[in-house]
């Protein structure tokens, strides 16, 4: 990389920062509920993906110069990664209601899983085989599991057995994703620093 690993590291450790606020936010907070001691989790997930996302935009940029992708095509993910961070601020400030942010995160999401999946295939040659197999397999995992949740969402009747499973399928299948997201720019610093 033609940019420091720190980028990378702080990527990754801020993202699995955030992955277990989140889950601490959902398994201990009960959102669903209103007025928890522990609510502060939420905004801390979401001020910890904003350096995720903040940070993952000079190695995106140092990648696409060694793997040799279209400009277009990591301009877009970069775009899309600055607009996650904004969007996690608007959020945070109360610019943006959850119900309104999530969806366009979740876009931005898709683009920048999409990315890392194009990088490590465009990488094949150029980056270590440990970061080509993880970008492929957490790329195609959220994205798959993305896809299985939409067709469920869109396609079954409410408050149905088959949307529950098929939904609950999607997010089994591109939770390894989401979670193997940060672990990616990681593996990255790592391997480049040998």
């Amino acid at each position: 990389m033609s940019v420091s690993p720190r980028w990378a590291v702080l990527s990754g450790v801020a993202g699995l920062v955030a992955n277990v606020l989140l889950i601490l936010f959902f398994a201990v907070s009960r959102p669903w509920t209103s007025g928890g001691d522990l609510d502060w989790l939420g905004p801390a997930n979401d001020a910890t993906v904003v350096v995720q996302f903040a940070a993952l935009v000079p190695v995106a940029l140092a990648v696409r110069g060694r793997v040799g992708l279209a400009r277009a095509v990591t301009a877009t993910a970069v775009g899309a990664m600055g607009a996650v961070a904004v969007l996690q601020v608007a959020l945070l400030v109360g610019v943006l209601t959850f119900d309104v942010q999530v969806w366009a995160v979740m876009a931005c999401f898709a683009i920048t899983f999409g990315w890392v999946l194009v990088a490590s295939r465009a990488g094949r040659t150029a980056l270590p085989r440990a970061v080509v197999r993880l970008g492929t397999a957490v790329g195609v995992s959220f994205l798959a599991g993305a896809a299985v949740f939409a067709a469920g969402a869109l396609l079954l009747p409410p408050d149905s057995v088959a949307l529950y499973v098929v939904c609950g399928a999607g997010v089994v299948v591109g939770l390894f994703g989401w979670l193997g997201f940060p672990v990616w720019p990681l593996v990255l610093a790592l391997k480049e620093g040998q």
